[in-house]
């Protein structure tokens, strides 16, 4: 008996939470889709990532994660779980899509490969976005129709993101981390100007009613070490400032650019500043 009032008294000390079994705190829920696609010729999945106190009756704002097999190298869990707690009134919901080993077909500018014939899929890519990707998500999402889609992407698939922003009539921002603006349609032996290689600025030049979008593009100064024309200036950043000139010139000026001190090609970088991306995304309205 005195053991028994001893372990009583010991219940009635220790926290309750000791005894059961630690219960998840995360504020975040995950849906998963999979299937095949006809434009790509593949399985394809993505993963959609929400509050799990989102408002249901809220338009969405949906932000189209490329190059989702990085989810987790960029710590977007963390990332989201902080988001929400300093935004709990955003209803602004992740779909991370995995790329895979066909990345330099699919990403590109569409309708445009490059000198080495990459981004030859570009289009059928597009395609699958507007008529497959879009169809899944206003399925799960009957308020779609009215939601704002932004789209981002990282190197390669950063140049894609803002492709299919420029060319697509769904997104509304588009988001770029050390995008690959040097895309061209030339090597550089072979009579190769800035003027008329690069092939997403020519593109964007040549759009007679271009797209109202808004653009956030980051840098790093540590992307790379080349410098083409030896100004001074790493051509990653030197690509993008060029690229945002051309949208200026194309009266398109909602554009954000940070450029990160030290910063590398590399998801260490960008986890850094994803941050201030869905903050940016999430106040533009």
């Amino acid at each position: 008996m005195f053991l028994s009032l001893l372990t009583n008294i010991f219940l009635l000390f220790v926290p309750f939470t000791k005894l059961m079994p630690q219960l998840s705190t995360s504020p975040l829920q995950k849906q998963s889709r999979s299937w095949f696609s006809p434009f790509l010729n593949r399985e394809v999945s993505f993963t959609v990532v929400s509050s799990i106190h989102e408002n249901i009756h809220q338009i969405p704002h949906f932000v189209f994660l490329q190059d989702g097999q990085d989810y987790e190298a960029l710590e977007m869990d963390a990332t989201l779980t902080a988001f929400y707690d300093q935004f709990p009134e955003a209803r602004l919901i992740v779909i991370s899509i995995p790329t895979s080993d066909r990345r330099l077909h699919e990403y590109g500018v569409i309708g445009i490969p490059d000198y080495k014939n990459r981004g030859d899929k570009a289009s059928e890519y597009a395609q699958f976005w507007e008529k497959e990707v879009w169809a899944q998500i206003q399925e799960m999402y009957p308020t779609a129709p009215s939601a704002k889609l932004t789209i981002c992407g990282f190197s390669l698939s950063g140049l894609s993101a803002f492709d299919l922003a420029w060319s697509l009539p769904q997104f509304h921002q588009v988001g770029v981390f050390s995008g690959s603006f040097w895309w061209r349609s030339k090597a550089y032996e072979d009579d190769y100007d800035d003027e008329n290689g690069r092939i997403m600025h020519v593109k964007v030049r040549n759009t007679l009613q271009p797209k109202a979008i808004r653009a956030w593009f980051q840098c790093g100064t540590a992307d790379e070490k080349d410098d083409r024309n030896n100004n001074g200036i790493i051509d990653s950043i030197e690509d993008t400032l060029d690229l945002m000139s051309e949208l200026r010139k194309k009266g398109i000026d909602q554009l954000h650019y940070e450029e990160v001190a030290g910063g590398e090609h590399h998801p260490s970088t960008w986890k850094k500043i994803m941050p201030q991306f869905l903050a940016w995304a999430h106040h533009n309205p």
